[in-house]
């Protein structure tokens, strides 16, 4: 009847830890997501802007809003790629016990799952449920993407800019002898 008692206690410890964990992944897991997202709306913006231009200085004008399609496509790309890459658990418990200065704790009980010693699991859940435990994740902008902002207000700019007139020629007159 005791080896039933512990192995409760046990479930019970994997359970709180796992509750503990899930905000921490979930958190880390959507901020690269969003990072990712930006990364694209960086480079279709930059490349959309490139196109609006090209529609805009090629008499085109009906094609200028091409250039934000491509940019919302660069997003859209840029957040698949990144709910692709998500982190695994080892990656996010390795990522906590480094913002939360604990000595691989939490990621050994990760790593570890059901095999881990119930004093490592204990000491995880106790780094986790801390106070000074933050959640804090990865940061989400670089200075990388303040160009997604230009190449977006490029993009909108071409939207605005009249049309050019076509360039008229001069009629052809015969030469005066």
């Amino acid at each position: 009847m005791t080896a039933d008692l512990s192995t409760l206690g046990g479930l019970e410890n994997r359970r709180r830890l796992e509750d503990a964990f899930a905000p921490w992944r979930r958190r880390v897991n959507g901020h690269l997501v969003f990072r990712a997202a930006l990364d694209g709306l960086t480079v279709g913006s930059l490349v959309g802007a490139g196109f609006a231009t090209a529609a805009w200085l090629s008499h085109h004008p009906q094609w200028r809003l091409g250039g934000l399609a491509i940019a919302a496509g660069g997003a859209v790309i840029g957040a698949l790629r990144g709910g692709r890459r998500a982190w695994s658990d080892e990656r996010v418990a390795l990522y906590v016990d480094g913002v939360l200065g604990t000595p691989e704790s939490v990621t050994s009980a990760i790593t570890l799952g059901r095999a881990a010693p119930e004093s490592v699991v204990e000491e995880a859940i106790a780094a986790l449920e801390s106070p000074r435990s933050a959640r804090r994740a990865p940061g989400r902008v670089r200075r990388f993407h303040t160009l997604a902002l230009i190449g977006t207000a490029l993009c909108v700019a071409a939207l605005a800019l009249r049309v050019p007139k076509p360039a008229q020629a001069a009629p052809l007159r015969a030469p005066r002898w």
